[in-house]
């Protein structure tokens, strides 16, 4: 996601001399302390190899991979990540520090309950005077939006003894602007009703279903389902996720949702500002978006132009190239989609944990094997 960092003291809007106070002093006391690396990485390496043992893991590693091929987004933290992370010396990260915090990347919000001129001429005061000599040598790069688009893919993920398999679909939409915020949330909420009718009030195999569009690095957006149904409906509800973008695409659906979802967006809109983390939450996506305070002044006017025609834009990137996962009995939910005429595969993720632990960790993979080989036989002894 996005590159974003902060500092912050929340207390009584009475006392915002002390609490700016102590905040440019945790600004001035910023430094960089390098303790216990190897037991850091260490512990790193072993939550990676936790992790590999859940099929909850690997079905968000491949479908990131699926989706961002050789793309930055699709970056975890593995052996090579720790690795590149070890390279990295004490003055590599006071660099990236001094890069971050400083006064031209940096953004003061004081939100609360006070007289508004009296707060500025304590920002002055405590601010004002705030520099950073350090030469910026660490540059911050943007992550550009991934120009290629996977074909379309379904994917099962084993996981025994559950009698309901978690079904997500993932898309590409145009990268997301100030221009097209709203259509995204529109487009969301149009197929979170469309998603719910079809699988909870017209066929009842799930609790919920819903739809959103969220972002991914600085500009990139991707239109995501979710749902978990009842095991022998899984082909229905894959069916039903590819099916809804195509109706947006075609206009074949109705279309009184739009206004509907319209009002329900400018509703939250209002209620979504009345506390103070709301309103940090609401002004600060703005400014780390890079959008201008228009953002605001022209949020109506934005949200009412929303159409048909521009949801249907949002789907070119997606009809076709969607990353459909199933988390649950492979035995029981392959079967289905075969009889759906749906083409699948089942990732094994077992082999390829084993895969990479002999790869990265040969001494340890030979220990592993004895013990399996081990239990193998204590197995056969008991039979």
């Amino acid at each position: 996601g996005p590159t974003s960092v902060g500092l912050g003291i929340e207390g009584s809007s009475a006392n915002v001399e002390s609490q700016l106070y102590l905040l440019r002093t945790r600004v001035e006391g910023l430094d960089v302390r390098v303790r216990a690396k190897g037991d850091f990485f260490d512990s790193l390496q072993s939550s990676v190899n936790r992790n590999r043992k859940y099929p909850e893991y690997w079905e968000t590693v491949v479908r990131d991979r699926r989706m961002f091929p050789d793309h930055a987004l699709s970056q975890i933290i593995d052996e090579q990540y720790i690795e590149a992370m070890g390279e990295l010396s004490t003055a590599d990260v006071e660099d990236w520090l001094n890069a971050v915090y400083r006064p031209d990347n940096a953004t003061l919000y004081v939100i609360g309950r006070f007289d508004g001129a009296a707060a500025m001429s304590l920002v002055d005061t405590y601010f004002a005077d705030w520099t950073v000599e350090a030469p910026i040598t660490h540059q911050i790069l943007d992550v550009a939006p991934p120009s290629d688009l996977p074909e379309r893919q379904v994917i099962i993920f084993n996981k025994e003894l559950v009698s309901q398999t978690n079904v997500s679909l993932s898309c590409l939409v145009e990268p997301r602007t100030e221009e097209n915020i709203q259509t995204h949330r529109v487009l969301g909420s149009v197929l979170s009703e469309m998603a719910w009718n079809a699988l909870r009030e017209q066929s009842g195999v799930t609790y919920g279903a819903g739809s959103g569009v969220g972002v991914r690095g600085e500009t990139t957006a991707t239109l995501g389902f979710n749902s978990l149904v009842q095991n022998d409906a899984s082909a229905l509800a894959v069916s039903t996720f590819l099916e809804l973008p195509q109706l947006i695409q075609s206009g074949e659906f109705d279309q009184s949702l739009i206004p509907l979802m319209q009002v329900s967006a400018a509703r939250q809109y209002v209620i979504g500002q009345q506390t103070t983390a709301q309103m940090m939450n609401r002004l600060s996506s703005v400014v780390d978006g890079g959008y201008g305070w228009d953002y605001f002044t022209d949020f109506s006017a934005r949200l009412a132009g929303v159409d048909l025609a521009s949801l249907q834009g949002e789907m070119e990137r997606c009809v076709g190239h969607e990353i459909v996962t199933l988390l649950g009995p492979s035995d029981v939910i392959g079967p289905h989609l075969a009889a759906a005429g749906i083409e699948y595969e089942v990732f094994d993720y077992e082999a390829e944990t084993d895969r990479l632990w002999a790869d990265r960790d040969p001494s340890g993979w030979e220990d592993e094997m004895e013990r399996r080989a081990d239990r193998e036989e204590s197995t056969e002894g008991e039979e």
